[in-house]
């Protein structure tokens, strides 16, 4: 039996290939027990599982992100572990690394669609606004930035034309 660098008895590499065969997240995995160590089938937990968020707040114990789904003895064969890995997955891939990496591709590429969307949008937005203050005099500008201010009959420039409140003078004529 091969020992790892922690000095715990190696998963058969043949085993563990064929894990991987399926899914990047499967793994081996030597735990000690009451009964004798045993191997475990482990699931890694994906990226973004919301059990990680109890690993950053130190309720579990980092190196201890991943599901212990099945378990053999530690004398276990290659044989043993592919007629389970068949039994339980056949024929079917799960999500092996290209699969997680097709997913990230997707998920950057919607983000970039997203990002130049709003990139358009803040453009035509500058183009418009270029164009009203190229539209603009030089006085309406300065009028705009409270430097000067409108002529009393110009509206639009926050400064509406005073109206007279007074009634016009009453025209009397006298008889003669």
């Amino acid at each position: 039996m091969l020992l790892d660098k922690d000095g715990t008895p190696a998963p058969p590499q043949a085993a563990l290939a064929m894990l991987k065969t399926k899914s990047s997240r499967l793994g081996l995995k030597m735990f000690p027990s009451m009964a004798g160590a045993y191997f475990g089938v482990t699931e890694e937990w994906k990226w973004d599982d919301p059990r990680r968020v109890r690993i950053q707040q130190g309720e579990i114990p980092p190196g201890s992100d991943f599901d212990l789904i099945h378990s053999f003895p530690p004398d276990m064969r290659a044989e043993d572990c592919a007629a389970w890995v068949q039994e339980r997955y056949g024929d079917r891939i799960l999500d092996t690394a290209e699969a997680e990496a097709e997913s990230l591709r997707r998920s950057i590429e919607l983000d970039r669609r997203n990002i130049a969307k709003k990139e358009a949008r803040l453009e035509a937005f500058e183009q418009q606004n270029e164009r009203k203050v190229l539209d603009d005099t030089a006085h309406q500008r300065r009028v705009a930035a409270g430097i000067e201010t409108a002529h009393p009959m110009v509206a639009g420039f926050g400064d509406t034309p005073k109206r007279s409140t007074d009634k016009a003078p009453k025209i009397v004529i006298a008889d003669k």
